[in-house]
């Protein structure tokens, strides 16, 4: 059943409202974090437990986790539509309108919405409250609190459900691409593209926990709360290795299959060839030859260069990228514990 253009969520209406901001994007995203990032330390103005002016590393920051799962939602979005155009020429949509598929695949269901909101209503509140509540005084700070925590689940968990269709559609497309070509693979490569950057959006989460860890010296300060964040963290990151990796196991099957089935058609033309050079030259036809010869140089070219593709289901590039961010939070966290050791 085609979903209907209307059910799409909250997020995704939002993040239409933003597109037709003017400027980029990327503006109203930074606007948000300054924003709050300001609001946050005026709670702490307001309530005297802060001079004002005075601007807290933890409070000035917190607004990422708040802003950064809506503006990762979005750029997930663009991605996601750039890699369907490019994988477009493999994909049968006869059996599926183009403009269902990319509704399916760009828009939250409304359903999954409003679930993001009771589950981060469900989850945090509670938390939140708590922390409210033996914090400040005011009313108003309370519901402060309560409403950007509410705000930073529910676009986490927004994100984690499309993150989570996203791949199953990814995963589900490679299923049915055709007409691969081996000496242009950059359409079948283009699944790697939202895995890899989904991956690395995962860790970016994992690099700023590890900063705000260095600068507010949380990670040394309790071994066992210490070792629940190592765990989270390291987590993360073995779950942005799987993003990467695991929904691309079919597309490195095809690749294989593909390889294998053009190797074995070369082969056979190969053979072909050598043995009508045979057949001439059992016959004392040299001279009937050379068309052959030159046709067997064309196809041994032909079949080295075809060994010679990787099917590993991404390109370098993107291996590279996302190795160096993956690596990036490990070294970070590594010379951090070294200089803690020395120093």
């Amino acid at each position: 059943m085609t979903q209907r253009t209307n059910s799409v969520s909250w997020i995704d209406k939002l993040i239409a409202w933003v597109e037709l901001l003017p400027g980029p994007n990327w503006l109203f995203y930074l606007i948000s974090l300054i924003t709050l990032g300001i609001a946050n330390n005026s709670i702490l103005w307001i309530e005297g437990i802060n001079p004002v002016g005075h601007f807290v590393f933890g409070e000035s920051t917190d607004a990422i986790w708040a802003v950064g799962f809506l503006a990762f939602f979005h750029h997930n979005k663009a991605i996601a539509k750039e890699v369907l155009l490019e994988i477009l020429p493999l994909i049968d949509t006869a059996d599926e309108n183009y403009s269902s598929l990319e509704n399916r695949l760009l828009n939250l269901p409304a359903k999954l919405g409003w679930l993001a909101i009771g589950m981060g209503t469900i989850l945090l509140t509670p938390v939140s409250l708590t922390y409210a509540n033996t914090t400040f005084s005011l009313l108003s700070s309370k519901v402060y609190t309560v409403l950007t925590g509410t705000l930073f689940a529910a676009g986490f968990f927004a994100f984690i459900f499309q993150t989570m269709r996203q791949l199953r559609i990814i995963s589900s497309l490679q299923t049915s691409i055709s007409g691969i070509d081996l000496l242009n693979l950059r359409p079948a490569l283009a699944f790697s593209k939202f895995t890899s950057k989904t991956g690395m959006l995962l860790i970016f989460f994992v690099v700023f926990a590890v900063i705000q860890a260095i600068v507010l010296g949380s990670s040394v300060e309790d071994a066992t709360e210490y070792s629940a964040w190592l765990a989270l963290n390291l987590s993360m990151l073995a779950g942005s290795l799987a993003i990467f990796v695991l929904p691309l196991a079919s597309l490195r099957y095809k690749l294989l299959e593909e390889k294998k089935r053009y190797l074995e058609e070369l082969n056979k033309l190969i053979k072909s060839i050598y043995a009508q050079i045979r057949e001439r030259l059992s016959h004392n036809k040299l001279e009937e030859t050379s068309e052959l010869k030159t046709a067997l140089e064309i196809l041994l070219v032909e079949r080295e260069d075809i060994r010679s593709v990787s099917t590993l289901p991404w390109e370098t590039s993107t291996f590279r990228s996302f190795a160096s961010t993956f690596l990036f939070p490990i070294i970070l966290w590594a010379a951090t514990r070294i200089l803690e050791r020395f120093l």
